[in-house]
């Protein structure tokens, strides 16, 4: 029992520093900055302010701790390749606060990657899926990324795969893909003893 507890604490370390208050503070500021642009584009007369994209680390870290959430396990975001990583598996991780396209890179890796739909970050509402399919499995690098290409085509050829997650991938793969995350962010506060994994 002693080993098992032992275990569970090591798993949920924090090793990046990124909590889950800095987590908040970078999502209230980009908040703030979403509805500054909209407050001041009511005013314009026809061209807008843009949007900043959807910055990498609060999806990043959205994910890490739904991983947490669910799994008992604390990915790291100190990472030289790929978004997080744990026991030297990569976790890729695409955010989206639209329903435009995800963008891959051509050589990006990856062991298990994960959505993050942000479309209702005003209300600070997640939701998180986990599709546990490598960049070479032959299933995810047969999904259709356009007519006549797949995505495994596309990133062969040196290009970036562009695919909407809702409306392209996720109905090709959708046996492979699971919801982990759905709620509010205050919801990835977590303890030992409300974890999911402490129960199993």
């Amino acid at each position: 029992m002693l080993s098992k507890v032992y275990n569970q604490i090591h798993a949920s370390t924090l090793l990046d520093n990124y909590s889950l208050d800095i987590l908040n503070q970078c999502l209230d500021k980009y908040i703030d900055d979403l509805n500054f642009n909209k407050k001041i584009n009511m005013l314009m007369s026809k061209k807008k302010r843009r949007n900043e994209n959807f910055p990498s680390d609060i999806s990043e870290n959205i994910a890490k701790f739904a991983i947490f959430k669910k799994y008992g396990i604390m990915p790291s975001w100190d990472t030289d390749k790929g978004d997080l990583i744990y026991n030297n598996e990569r976790f890729e991780i695409k955010g989206f606060i639209s329903f435009g396209p995800s963008t891959f890179g051509p050589k990006e890796m990856w062991h298990v990657i994960y959505f993050v739909d942000a479309t209702d970050i005003l209300n600070k509402n997640f939701k998180v899926y986990e599709i546990k399919l490598s960049n070479t499995s032959e299933i995810f690098r047969n999904i259709k990324f356009s007519i006549k290409e797949t995505f495994g085509q596309i990133a062969d050829s040196g290009r970036r795969p562009h695919g909407n997650f809702y409306t392209g991938i996720k109905p090709q793969i959708e046996t492979y893909c699971k919801l982990i995350f759905d709620g509010h962010i205050s919801k990835l506060e977590v303890t030992i003893m409300e974890e999911e994994w402490a129960k199993q």
